[in-house]
């Protein structure tokens, strides 16, 4: 799930496919199904905790992490 998450944050508010997911995470010669994204996006929600609802669903599209701003800025 790290992968993915890195893959999602490098790409903050970006919609992103499964097959792009895949692509970021574990390379173009993974073998298997872009549905395999869907259980590591629920395992990296439920680690997330209280921030899984920054991770939305893009309804027929893919994924993205939504992030309003930086709060890190001082």
């Amino acid at each position: 799930e790290f992968a993915l998450l890195r893959a999602l944050m490098e790409r903050k508010n970006r919609v992103l496919t499964r097959d792009e997911l895949l692509n970021l995470a574990w390379g173009w010669d993974f073998d298997g199904t872009d549905r395999v994204i869907d259980g590591h996006i629920k395992k990296l929600r439920r680690a997330l905790g209280p921030h899984a609802d920054c991770i939305k669903t893009v309804v027929k599209r893919g994924y993205k992490l939504e992030v309003d701003g930086d709060e890190n800025q001082a």
